[in-house]
């Protein structure tokens, strides 16, 4: 009891500093895990629920986690893409041009951890908002939604680790469905990481097992 006590003030800790609900906290063992928890499960899960022709986008300078796992799933029949890069800044003229009806995620990071510069995730953000069309945040996880709610949207995943330290950190500053974050990189114990995901993005686990993390 004590140690489900101690492991929820963590979870609702990382809640509020994100302005999120608890349960779109998900611990992992690092940023390589949520990273690959984010890309890989985003898009089995939807395979899984029979979607096709999906295509992702990534940026071609982040961690290897994101540039790896995207390359991985172009083997296994997935679309992929290298987002446009103008002058330090994701394209996103030539971004919005670039997304079709089967794009179903955007993986970058926040701040480039070699260089530091700041990417610009909520202009990217808005593109795919306007490309959605309306924001699937209305949806509860496990409702009910109509044939044209499951028309999957784009959801931006932004690999935030190195941004603690420079950057806002709540989702609503980095206008993403799916943020990166890791202990190491503020001080704290190695080893530990979370994901944030809004519920109504799917997810498959890595393993089987009772649900939990």
């Amino acid at each position: 009891r004590n140690a489900k006590k101690t492991l929820d003030d963590a979870r609702g800790a990382i809640a509020r500093l994100v302005e999120v609900q608890s349960d779109d906290v998900i611990f992992t063992s690092g940023a390589t895990e949520s990273n690959a928890l984010a890309i890989l499960g985003h898009v089995r899960a939807l395979q899984k629920g029979g979607t096709k022709n999906i295509h992702i986008l990534y940026l071609p300078s982040a961690h290897a986690s994101v540039v790896e796992n995207a390359k991985a799933l172009s083997t296994e029949g997935i679309a992929i893409d290298p987002l446009p890069i103008q002058k330090y800044r994701v394209d996103t003229e030539a971004l919005a041009k670039m997304l079709r009806n089967g794009t179903a995620l955007v993986s970058m990071d926040a701040v480039c951890g070699e260089t530091g510069v700041v990417w610009n995730t909520r202009e990217v953000s808005e593109v795919l908002r306007t490309h959605n069309g309306k924001s699937f945040f209305s949806l509860a996880r496990g409702t009910a939604a109509t044939r044209e709610e499951k028309a999957f949207p784009v959801v931006l995943h932004v690999d935030a680790s190195q941004a603690p330290l420079t950057e806002k950190m709540t989702r609503a500053h980095f206008g993403a469905g799916m943020l990166t974050f890791d202990a190491s990189k503020v001080g704290a114990v190695r080893g530990v990481g979370a994901l944030i995901a809004h519920r109504t993005i799917p997810l498959m686990p890595f393993y089987g097992g009772g649900g939990q993390e």
